[in-house]
């Protein structure tokens, strides 16, 4: 397998795309071949692992919740979701939205530890809804899956990214993406923006992903206590490692509070360079 030195760059670099990462990612969907009998036993055994920790949490509200959105946006040819008949189909983004929910609400689908974590078959759910209603064969969508995994994995082995505070879903929209793009057999250059895209959309704080943002600081301090607005956000200030906020604006909207902030600090990887190999 071909391995590959990575670093960050100056806004002043920009080599050719097929060096960059996101082109070696792009580069390696569009050149997979079928998976091996062994990949293939391996996948199903995922998708089989996938779907008996979704149906235990059917019934859960986050997912019941998620469920009822995708039912909003119903279309024949589409996808179904987990739980209902086959019949009720739905767009293939909200039925990978939802489906997507349920595999991973109680926590149990496979993962893997390395320099960072993941959870590999969080890939599986948008893969299969975007397979289903394009009509794909399974050989195509277990091809999806594997390149998925594989970029996946590569990443987690060579990124370190929860030490800076960056969550690991980072590593797993770019990976979704590649699958998408070998799935729908998509050129090169294609997969390139959408990977960039996918990494633009998903680079966020680990603080998010386990609720000590402002925003939900700020409404549970405002739930539990009746104090001034002002004083609620000294005291998020000050609960908040590592962040100093330069501005925040406070919008009444429909009985609603939005906070648009700026973060004066950011977290900026390591100049070493880890290996990717793919």
């Amino acid at each position: 397998m071909p391995r590959y030195s990575i670093r960050s760059l100056s806004s002043a670099e920009t080599p050719p795309w097929r060096e960059q990462l996101a082109g070696r990612i792009a580069t390696f969907s569009t050149a997979a071949l079928p998976p091996e009998s062994l990949t293939l036993e391996m996948i199903q055994c995922r998708l089989l692992d996938s779907f008996a920790v979704a149906l235990a949490a059917i019934n859960r509200g986050p997912v019941a919740s998620a469920r009822a959105m995708a039912l909003a946006h119903q279309r024949s040819g589409g996808a179904p979701l987990f739980g209902l008949p086959n019949s009720i189909t739905v767009d293939c983004e909200w039925a990978g939205f939802a489906n997507s929910v349920a595999i991973r609400e109680l926590d149990f689908n496979d993962t893997f530890l390395a320099a960072d974590f993941a959870h590999p078959s969080d890939c599986i759910a948008p893969l299969l809804a975007v397979a289903q209603q394009t009509e794909q064969s399974g050989t195509s969508l277990a091809q999806a899956i594997a390149v998925s995994y594989e970029i996946h994995i590569a990443l987690v082995k060579a990124i370190d990214l929860h030490s800076y505070k960056k969550d690991h879903v980072a590593h797993l929209a770019p990976a979704i993406a590649a699958g998408l793009g070998a799935l729908l057999k998509l050129p090169a250059e294609i997969i390139f923006q959408a990977v960039n895209q996918a990494v633009h959309l998903s680079f966020q704080l680990d603080s998010h992903a386990k609720g000590k943002s402002l925003l939900g600081r700020l409404l549970r301090l405002h739930k539990l206590v009746k104090r001034p607005l002002k004083r609620l956000i000294g005291q998020c200030e000050e609960k908040v490692p590592r962040v100093q906020f330069m501005r925040e604006r406070i919008l009444s909207f429909r009985g609603c509070w939005r906070v648009k902030k700026q973060h004066t600090q950011s977290h900026c990887l390591d100049q070493a360079k880890p290996q990717i190999i793919f």
